[in-house]
């Protein structure tokens, strides 16, 4: 890899603990290339693309916001245009938009870290808007012209990129997978937590419908009369959380503690810590069974068990702790954790999830993938 590359990170992107796939990326380039520079706006949003679609005033606060991030940004336009590779972080589909008018007339490689597909998460997804709505029509002509503008797209799953590829009949050398990214200085392998009275699972996100919460509310109704020593902790909030408040209202089960807010992440490291299990995601939909979600990740860092849906996304075969059930199943979940707590020492006893994290989702992995990717390019 030549050192001396010259590459430009460009956007309105986030490295706040929730995006901390932009700090792996940042400093995975920064790392690798001498020459690389980031180039962002005076100060950053508080709305992220995916949120500011849950309303109008949301919208256009979003989108306010942006076109003032963008103006600051064009001040750096020629030195921006001085870079042969430009690296546009997550959220991309706007920024590229951008990027393509500030490079006009030139040759620069850009590469695109789409993360996620538009469409399929604002509507196949979340079901933000109905599939037939204007709005939806919009949001695939956007990704369609954000996607034509890169000359590299990344996404965080094999499974995903293959999605994308078809539903915009993109050429298949245009579109890579590389993995998600944690903290690895938070994240790190800890000792077998002993297991006297109590069994402790932790489940946190931002409640979207991929993540299935009620199938862990419905295993622990299922759990909560016959196994009084398993508990369940839920830390978050977001779109299927008043849902899930309204329909359980009258049969909240008593093996469930939710603290209904987004803690930092360093609470969330100290109570994954503190529990037996992690619980990952439990939806349905097409996306839910094409990602490897952030909890796995962590999960596997710290040689900890964790139950989640099952998945073609993971590479080779998993290790043991990372057990895996139909989606939509609470009582497959109920077996799983059952199962855990009768078998804990045989699924805690091995370090096979440290060693998989570290060959397959490691940074040191992602930062061979990403130089792989670069030599791809042919940008000398």
């Amino acid at each position: 890899m030549n050192k001396d590359l010259n590459i430009a990170v460009v956007g309105t992107y986030k490295t706040s603990e929730l995006y901390s796939r932009n700090i792996i990326a940042i400093n995975t380039i920064k790392s690798i290339c001498s020459n690389a520079r980031e180039f962002r706006p005076d100060y950053t949003a508080s709305l992220d693309a995916t949120s500011s679609l849950t309303s109008f005033s949301r919208f256009i606060i979003y989108t306010y916001t942006t076109l003032r991030q963008w103006f600051s940004l064009s001040r750096q336009i020629k030195a921006i245009r001085s870079y042969p590779i430009i690296y546009v972080p997550y959220p991309a589909h706007l920024d590229i938009l951008l990027v393509k008018i500030f490079t006009l007339g030139k040759k620069n490689i850009i590469i695109m870290d789409a993360f996620l597909g538009l469409h399929d998460t604002a509507i196949m997804d979340r079901k933000l808007f109905s599939k037939t709505s204007i709005a939806s029509h919009l949001i695939r002509l956007l990704e369609k012209i954000s996607l034509s503008y890169a000359d590299m797209i990344i996404l965080d799953t094999k499974l995903q990129a293959d999605s994308l590829i078809k539903s915009y009949q993109l050429p298949e050398n245009k579109v890579t997978s590389l993995p998600v990214g944690i903290n690895e200085s938070q994240w790190r392998p800890q000792h077998t937590l002993d297991y006297n009275e109590n069994f402790n699972l932790l489940f946190w996100g931002t409640f979207i419908p991929l993540h299935g919460v009620e199938i862990i509310i419905e295993s622990a109704l299922k759990l909560q009369a016959s196994e009084k020593n398993i508990q369940f902790t839920l830390v978050g909030t977001g779109q299927t959380a008043y849902k899930i408040k309204s329909e359980y209202k009258d049969k909240w089960p008593v093996n469930v503690k939710w603290v209904d807010k987004i803690l930092p992440m360093n609470q969330l490291h100290k109570m994954s810590e503190e529990a037996h299990c992690i619980l990952g995601i439990f939806g349905t939909s097409a996306k839910s069974s094409k990602v490897i979600p952030y909890k796995v990740y962590q999960a596997l860092s710290m040689n900890k068990p964790i139950i989640t849906r099952n998945s073609q996304a993971y590479p080779q075969q998993p290790p043991q702790s990372l057990i895996t059930i139909s989606p939509g199943n609470a009582s497959e979940l109920t077996d799983a954790i059952l199962t855990l707590i009768k078998n804990y020492t045989k699924y805690t006893s091995s370090s096979d999830a440290l060693h998989y994290y570290e060959t397959h989702f490691s940074n040191k992995a992602y930062r061979k993938s990403f130089q792989i990717m670069l030599q791809s390019l042919n940008y000398e």
